[in-house]
């Protein structure tokens, strides 16, 4: 379709008619290169397998594109990782060429399918072009031919993406050399580049505008093939906003800058718990229809994509304790979070923490609401009740309080949450049967306990843990040697991850012991400096009946560590 024409155009093409068209963009708010070792490799081999068997038509899928609003290059709505994909194998059969010295070949995909030249100026520029993020490494060591100077540069800040564009090359390459074999004329290269160009096809859509590039989007995304939650919240995002569509592509940019500075493929469980914590505990499969319902015009859509930009840099926080938000909190504050969310793992409680910590303002308040939700994550660890439908829908539930303004003081957050947490008889009777597979939450649990048995006023808070000096000891081995073998399975498979069954010992200690003998293991247990361990030195066996009887009073000591109060 010619610029300027206000009409949508679909036509069936193949890619690289489609690439010789160009120059193409991705905008900055569309994801990064994404596609991954399992992606990459199914889309060439499929392109193999179709051209063994004589295939006329290989269908790829459908690229969505635009006209952009500045009068540049037209921008790729949907279908980005395909595009840059096919890219990535024409670049690759190029550098065959390259290799080989043949420039007529080499100058020929270039200005096929790589670059196209102004005819002013004989300025080169690619013939797509990647989000922002991408683009310099996809410049220098894709579309630069081999012996360039920044060729095998290696990936830098954008380091997800980075890294899947050089792992697209690495394997492109290995295609191609495949395919060439051996053969002093490659004729299956020249097979598949003809192929690209005809017969892989797409559904090629052009439409005039925003409003119908994500109208269409949603057509062909909403049903049928499954597409990422995030693309289609997006989408229709930015659908609905019309006039102040720049200001909430500038929103969504600096949320998602936000988000990829501390995790992957987090920003659909951002937006689950920011709405869950705002409308009620939403799921999954649900979010996208409730999304819709709530944006719908271009107010709502600019209020919506301004306030996931704030609330982004709490979610962050949440996730890693070296955030700058912190710089605005409590010591405390930052441990507790720490101790929630990387040893505990208390994932479920996200929406409650985004909104105690978007919502509460005093630093003391929340550095006291974030110790009772350590105590109360701690106890539904251990009675199996952190994971549950139910409490996810009291965290939901309790984090909409927050910020509607019903919930302002821990006192408050415990009166409305100790419906879920467990009481001290709940508690204990579950942790006198308790076994713990995780190495970090049992690391925790003793660690704790060993704070609260030396009379400590803050066991639950564990700041700086050290893995390297510290290690968790099972006292029965989880591997017995010819010493605990006359044991039943049973009982080794029932015991070894008990509570009453692990110590900590410092880790040359602990590589020392091993699989020894009780008899053998006592002395270094007595020698510890930390009563708990210490404690087990004293006994003459260590029997399942030894196991329990410390693990009950274990259970003792848990209820005081972790109080169920403010």
């Amino acid at each position: 379709m010619a610029p300027g024409v206000k009409k949508i155009g679909i036509e069936l093409v193949g890619v690289g008619e489609a690439l010789a068209r160009g120059p193409w963009k991705i905008p900055a708010y569309q994801r990064s290169y994404a596609w991954e070792h399992e992606h990459i490799t199914k889309l060439f081999n499929d392109l193999d397998d179709a051209m063994a068997r004589g295939e006329d038509e290989y269908f790829l899928g459908s690229i969505v594109i635009k006209q952009s609003s500045d009068g540049s290059a037209p921008e790729i709505v949907d279908g980005q990782q395909r595009l840059a994909t096919s890219t990535i194998l024409l670049a690759a059969i190029r550098d065959f060429f390259a290799n080989k010295n043949d420039v007529s070949r080499v100058e020929g995909l270039e200005k096929d399918y790589l670059f196209s030249t102004d005819f002013r100026t004989q300025d080169k520029s690619p013939r797509l072009t990647l989000n922002g993020s991408d683009q310099s490494y996809f410049m220098d060591t894709v579309l630069e031919r081999p012996g360039g100077a920044k060729r095998n540069r290696a990936p830098g800040k954008n380091k997800g993406s980075e890294e899947n564009l050089k792992l697209a090359r690495e394997l492109a390459a290995k295609h191609v050399a495949t395919l060439a074999g051996s053969s002093a004329s490659p004729t299956r290269l020249f097979d598949l580049t003809e192929y690209l160009k005809i017969k892989a096809k797409i559904i090629w859509v052009e439409v005039p505008d925003d409003a119908n590039a994500y109208m269409i989007f949603e057509a062909l995304n909403d049903r049928g093939r499954e597409l990422a939650i995030s693309d289609l919240l997006k989408n229709h995002l930015f659908k609905e906003s019309k006039g102040n569509l720049e200001h909430v592509k500038r929103h969504w940019i600096g949320m998602t800058a936000v988000l990829e500075a501390v995790a992957d493929e987090i920003i659909v469980d951002f937006i689950r718990h920011y709405w869950s914590s705002a409308y009620g505990l939403t799921r999954d499969r649900q979010l996208y229809e409730e999304f819709k319902k709530q944006v719908t015009d271009k107010k709502t859509a600019l209020e919506f994509a301004a306030t996931i930009e704030k609330e982004a840099a709490r979610y962050a926080a949440i996730i890693s304790q070296n955030h700058s938000y912190w710089a605005t909190q409590t010591q405390s504050s930052r441990d507790y979070i720490d101790i929630l969310n990387r040893r505990l793992g208390m994932v479920r409680m996200r929406p409650l923490l985004l909104a105690l910590m978007s919502t509460i303002k005093s630093k003391k308040e929340v550095e006291k609401s974030l110790r009772y939700l350590v105590n109360a994550g701690a106890r539904l660890t251990i009675t199996g009740g952190g994971g549950t439908g139910t409490t996810e829908q009291a965290y939901a539930s309790t984090a909409k309080s927050i910020r509607d303004g019903a919930i302002k003081t821990v006192a408050q957050l415990h009166a409305t949450m100790k419906s879920i947490v467990p009481t001290d008889d709940q508690f204990r009777d579950a942790f006198k049967i308790a076994s713990v597979s995780k190495g970090r939450i049992a690391r925790y649990y003793l660690q704790s306990l060993e704070k609260q048995k030396a009379g400590e006023t803050q066991p639950e808070w564990i700041p700086n843990e050290n893995e390297d000096q510290l290690n968790l000891e099972h006292v029965m081995p989880q591997v017995p040697s010819a010493d605990w073998i006359r044991l039943d399975p049973d009982i080794i498979r029932t015991y070894t991850k008990r509570m009453g069954n692990l110590a900590l010992l410092p880790a040359g200690v602990n590589s020392g012991v091993g699989n020894e003998s009780f008899a053998s293991k006592k002395a270094k247990l007595a020698a510890s400096t930390l009563k708990l361990t210490s404690m087990i030195g004293t006994q003459t066996k260590w029997t399942p009946a030894e196991i329990q009887k410390r693990q009950d009073k274990l259970a003792d000591l848990a209820v005081k560590t972790w109080p169920n109060k403010p």
